[in-house]
Formats: structure tokens, sequence, C-alpha cells
């Protein structure tokens, strides 16, 4: 008699560690900030959510997040550093974008890279499935 109590356990635990989660795999570490070169002044930092729909994608846009914090500078004198993670098994393309041209800036499941304040960026899944995920970032302008 004790054994489909035995077993009854195990599946009710084993149902328990699958929705709260639980996995061998070890957790991912927080996303650290993007390296700042010492010959910039950080005007402002901050985080953003990436969730971005299979074929779809996700403005960053440098000036208006530096807008939202007070920076007056203009676009040229800006500098957008930012780092960025999503899903495994997903990836981003960030395309810069000017009024007369656009391009690659970074892709990957997760990397760096930086722009002038003057580029557009949009974060697109090209993928399948939603790629979510976390971007940290730097306003920064040269130090004069």
């Amino acid at each position: 008699m004790r054994r489909p109590l035995v077993w009854a356990v195990a599946v009710v635990g084993a149902a328990w560690l699958v929705a709260c989660g639980g996995s061998d795999a070890p957790p991912e570490p927080t996303l650290a900030p993007p390296p700042i070169d010492p010959r910039l002044r950080v005007l402002e930092a901050g985080a953003l959510r990436l969730e971005v729909a299979a074929g779809a994608s996700q403005t960053v846009d440098a000036m208006a997040l530096a807008a939202e914090a007070g920076v007056t500078s203009a676009c040229g004198d800006i500098v957008f550093l930012f780092n960025w993670r999503v899903g495994r098994s997903q990836s981003l393309t960030f395309v810069g974008s000017l009024p007369d041209d656009k391009f690659d800036v970074a892709s990957g499941r997760e990397g760096q890279a930086s722009v002038s304040g003057c580029i557009l960026l949009d974060a697109v899944n090209e993928g399948s499935g939603a790629a979510k995920g976390d971007l940290r970032y730097f306003i920064a302008e040269v130090r004069r």
C-alpha cells in the first residue's frame, strides 16, 4: 500500500519543480554594464527590457532616452554604449539608421556595441519565436 503513496509524492514533487522552474542549469549571471572608455563622461545610465516578437523589431532611440533624462547635448556629441542578452537559442540583430542609410551594428544572443547618438537603433528578431532579454546602456559624451 505504501508504493502508490510514494509514487504520488514523487509525481507531485516533480510537477512542483517543473512549475517552479527547477533545473540543473545554473542561473545566468546578471548582465553587467558595458565598459566605458575613460575619454567619455557618462551622462545617464539605464536598462530596457527587450521583448521582440518573431519577425518584428523594437526601436531603441538613444536621443529619446537622453531627453527623458534631461540631457540636452546634440546627437553628434552623444555616444550610446549598450550591451544585451536574450534567452538561449534566441538572437537579435541591431540595425542602425540614419536619414539615408541602414546598416548592421551588432547581432547575436548577447554582445556589446556603441554608436553615435544620431543613430536610431532597431533590435530585429529574424527568428521564428519571440526574443526576450535585457539591454543595459550608457549615454555619454566625449570629455573636452
